[in-house]
């Protein structure tokens, strides 16, 4: 099955955008191929029922406008794979850039399939001004659309793949790859302090630098030493190493403290490894009272 349900979340446990045929390309091929011919009829009807000709070489250049869609779409997806798009405004922007590639796009096409194989070649200007009419509205609606769909397969296509780290031993990664803007580094694990979730990304904190992955924390959780890095909330896992202190809330979760002076929450349902793996590290189980840990 290519759906699993864990921890009441669907789980996709295949990737749907990628192997040997491009999903999203075959759909917008399957929809114009579909489209165009649906498009071609409302012409003829249309010119039936005004009494105009109907020319089907016409009809076909026109409405070559469907046809760009499946190239398009293709390249708003290799785009949004390479995009770290964080925030809804940010994909509405990027979205709204491909309905205005089509919008100009299409001109062109036009222009060029009439230069080459029509008796009359149509302007690009008079066909831009047809297509924002006719058209614009349309582009908008279908490429936000389309865009917000790709965002969310996206993440369930990366979360079959497995992290990018470098240099295991034992079992265990010893440097991770991580990405800002166009750079790609290892760091190694010993710079991590925390990890945090943030569906469907993840925060690596190392000091003052943050890196934000897409991913699963259980993912990266299967990759870490669990001697030194533990989870302690559902979405935070902590470097051990770099606590500096913990301290009861009274109500069974702590207050924990990095060396960066940075603070997180330790959730009541994770006290008891923490405490287990503390005393491992310090020789020292109390917990309801402050303690500072020194390296």
């Amino acid at each position: 099955m290519p759906v699993q349900i864990r921890d009441n979340r669907l789980i996709l446990t295949k990737p749907l955008l990628s192997g040997k045929i491009n999903i999203p390309f075959a759909i917008g091929l399957l929809a114009a191929a579909i489209l165009l011919p649906l498009a071609i009829w409302r012409d003829h009807l249309e010119s039936a029922a005004h009494g105009w000709s109907f020319y089907f070489s016409e009809s076909l250049l026109f409405n070559s406008f469907w046809l760009l869609f499946p190239f398009l779409i293709w390249l708003q997806l290799i785009c949004i794979k390479q995009r770290r798009l964080t925030s809804v405004i940010s994909l509405l922007f990027f979205n709204l850039l491909w309905a205005a590639l089509h919008l100009v796009a299409y001109p062109a096409l036009v222009w060029l399939l009439s230069a080459i194989g029509y008796y009359h070649t149509f302007r690009y200007g008079q066909t831009l001004q047809y297509a924002f009419v006719t058209y614009f509205i349309w582009l908008v609606v279908i490429y936000q659309i389309v865009g917000f769909l790709l965002l969310l397969l996206r993440p369930a296509a990366d979360n079959n793949r497995p992290l990018p780290s470098q240099a295991l031993a034992n079992g265990f990664a010893q440097n991770i790859m991580v990405s800002r803007a166009n750079e790609r580094k290892l760091i190694p694990v010993s710079a991590v302090q925390l990890i945090k979730a943030s569906a469907p990304y993840i925060t690596i904190c190392c000091g003052q630098d943050k890196y934000l992955e897409t991913g699963s924390l259980q993912k990266m959780a299967d990759k870490l030493d669990p001697s030194l890095f533990l989870r302690i909330h559902k979405s935070t896992i902590v470097n051990l190493q770099e606590i500096q202190s913990w301290q009861s809330r009274g109500n069974g979760d702590y207050d924990i403290v990095l060396h960066s002076q940075e603070m997180t929450r330790l959730s009541r349902n994770y006290a008891a490894n923490f405490k287990q793996a503390m005393a491992r590290l310090t020789q020292d189980a109390q917990s309801d009272t402050p303690v500072t840990v020194f390296p």
